[in-house]
């Protein structure tokens, strides 16, 4: 499998998301974390992005979208392996030392 850069994509939804790139479907369930290729995790971001806009029927050009696709798109997690497709997500979690 080819290596990539990913990112993690938040459903910030209360319903599973799903959309499609290249004709390909994917999904990712309500309130859950997937990791995609970057170009992929900021296509998805964009299109929850605006069906968030779309509930408060909003515009797509809305100042807010930026910051939902920052939501969507700020949720840390360490990569533990180079599949895509099989990650393990772990949360990185920040502690402070004293």
């Amino acid at each position: 499998m080819s290596k990539y850069n990913v990112k993690s994509v938040f459903n910030l939804l209360d319903e599973d998301f799903e959309f499609k790139w290249d004709g390909e479907p994917y999904t990712i369930k309500a309130k859950s974390i997937e990791l995609y290729p970057l170009f992929l995790a900021d296509h998805a971001a964009g299109k929850i992005a605006d069906s968030v806009l779309a509930e408060k029927k909003l515009s797509r050009n809305d100042l807010s979208r930026a910051d939902i696709i920052a939501k969507i798109l700020s949720h840390p997690y360490k990569i533990v392996d180079e599949s895509v497709k099989e990650q393990k997500k772990t949360p990185v979690v920040k502690t402070e030392e004293k």
